[in-house]
């Protein structure tokens, strides 16, 4: 859409980590991203966070799951 993939997904991944502190109504969050970049990119916006941390194991059997491998 124009907007720099980097900002957006670092803008996403600090609302829903700011979004989830206050309420804990939400059990699983899921971004479906379309294309190895789109990847790549929340993959590092989380891993700036201290989210990193409690997603890794989660992430990992995603990746499983669905074949994908991060590539930075």
């Amino acid at each position: 859409y124009g907007f720099p993939m980097e900002r957006a997904t670092g803008i996403a991944i600090a609302q829903i980590k700011s979004f989830l502190e206050t309420n804990t109504s939400i059990e699983q969050v899921i971004l479906v991203c379309f294309g190895q970049q789109a990847y790549n990119c929340y993959l590092r916006a989380m891993q700036e966070t201290d989210a990193w941390q409690q997603a890794k194991s989660l992430i990992a059997l995603y990746n499983r799951a669905f074949g994908y491998v991060a590539t930075s």
